[in-house]
């Protein structure tokens, strides 16, 4: 079983290889949050910074990126798909202390 922080750096090691790296330069190089949610199965990682459009309004197909509690592997999910395993998830934060 892997911890949040475990799961924020997968997040962070794979966005650059999944299909979306280059489509949301906003928030890239990607930096996960701090906070996320999680339930039973995942985790939610978000973006320490949020996915703007080219006219700089917020993109509204952002990838839903989950990561796996028991495997730690990584998958970006289009929000419709997920979106009742999303909307039942409860917060969870780092544990890191921050090095800056």
């Amino acid at each position: 079983m892997i911890t949040f922080d475990d799961a924020r750096h997968r997040a962070e090691l794979e966005y650059p290889r999944s299909e979306y790296a280059g489509f949301f330069p906003s928030i890239e190089p990607f930096v996960a949050a701090t906070e996320g949610s999680e339930d039973a199965r995942s985790y939610r990682v978000l973006s320490e910074t949020p996915a703007l459009d080219p006219a700089g309004m917020p993109a509204m197909d952002v990838p839903v990126i989950l990561v796996e509690k028991s495997s730690g592997v990584v998958t970006f999910e289009q929000f419709l798909e997920c979106r009742n395993q999303v909307r039942q998830m409860t917060p969870v934060h780092s544990t890191e202390v921050s090095t800056s």
